[in-house]
């Protein structure tokens, strides 16, 4: 049984608050995921769906402006932006779907797609 006197009545006003907060995060992932994921049917870039999120955990108080700016890791800004520099030079210039329709067309028989398919998770499970 808990006593009340070691919890605290502090933590019995805010509980209710800390766990509504909570859910308002957990909304604001999904939501934002939702919008990474959508982005075909959208057409809102992934960069700008994570600010979205980022923006609405500030302005939702789950986050305070301080724990935002303490998170930055400006190694992990600069390898997104070249990964997205990266990928969408090689969407617009076509190659994904060059390499793609490659792929298709060497890997035509059951026991090969199977192998590429294997073989393509093995890559990326060890990434």
């Amino acid at each position: 049984m808990i006593n009340l006197k070691d919890v605290g009545l502090n933590f019995i006003i805010l509980s209710p608050f800390i766990f509504h907060m909570e859910f308002i995060a957990l909304f604001i992932a999904i939501f934002t995921y939702l919008m990474i994921a959508l982005r075909s049917i959208t057409k809102i870039p992934p960069w700008a769906s994570m600010f979205f999120g980022g923006v609405l955990m500030i302005v939702t108080g789950v986050i305070s402006v301080d724990q935002a700016y303490s998170s930055i890791n400006l190694d992990v800004i600069i390898f997104l932006i070249t990964i997205f520099t990266f990928s969408s030079a090689l969407e617009i210039s076509g190659f994904l779907r060059y390499l793609a329709y490659k792929l298709v067309m060497k890997y035509r028989q059951p026991r090969k797609i199977i192998f590429l398919y294997f073989s393509t998770q093995v890559s990326f499970l060890t990434l």
